[in-house]
């Protein structure tokens, strides 16, 4: 009896155990032996509203009527965070906590954090490719002749996704937001050199002016 109360096993009509429930280490084994182990719940009406399933290790909450949600919640029963089944809302934070959003590589540094309190995306410094190599010395500035004729020939700024390729081939939101600094960057040094050209032919004129 007491072999008994540490393990109890279940068997098909081969004897094959389906189910072990173990009361030495509180296992719960279902499956094997030519069978999958899964558990399902049922409400009251019989209707399935939870399923883990041992073949897939799919867990599926809700359906027949019902949504399947999930909830969780902190140390003073406030709940935190909400996976809806009927809207596929994700709701995090609320009750005095802010939700934020960690994704990390995989060596576990922070690589991108949504801010739930200030709603801030930041990337990290490490994997963003900055445009300040525009202001280097060396660096080849397009004539605007050159920009001008890319813009009629293809119908967007150089080194910019068209329209085509956004729609294609979606949008990485990083790699485009540089590509937009570098464009002001360029655009900067434009406004720059034009300003040295007007500031030139000024003292031409005022020297004109003054021989005049």
């Amino acid at each position: 009896m007491a072999d008994l109360l540490k393990q109890l096993r279940f068997t098909d009509a081969d004897g094959n155990t389906t189910i072990t429930i173990n009361g030495k280490n509180g296992n719960y084994e279902a499956g094997a032996e030519g069978h999958d182990g899964d558990i399902m719940l049922k409400d009251q009406n019989g209707k399935l509203t939870i399923h883990l399933n041992g073949a897939d290790g799919g867990l599926y909450l809700g359906g027949p009527g019902q949504d399947g949600d999930i909830k969780l919640k902190n140390a003073k029963n406030q709940q935190t965070i909400h996976i809806n089944g009927r809207s596929a809302a994700i709701h995090l934070g609320g009750n005095g906590e802010d939700g934020d959003i960690f994704i990390k590589n995989e060596k576990g540094s922070e690589v991108i954090l949504l801010d739930g309190k200030t709603g801030n995306i930041r990337v990290s410094g490490k994997v963003v490719e900055t445009a300040d190599f525009v202001f280097d010395e060396n660096y080849a500035l397009p004539t605007l002749e050159a920009v001008k004729s890319h813009i009629r020939i293809h119908k967007h700024l150089p080194d910019v996704p068209s329209a085509a390729e956004i729609t294609a081939k979606g949008l990485e939101l990083n790699s485009f937001s540089m590509s937009l600094l570098r464009k002001v960057e360029e655009l900067t040094l434009y406004v720059i050199e034009q300003n040295e050209t007007i500031q030139h032919l000024q003292t031409r004129l005022n020297t004109l002016e003054n021989q005049a």
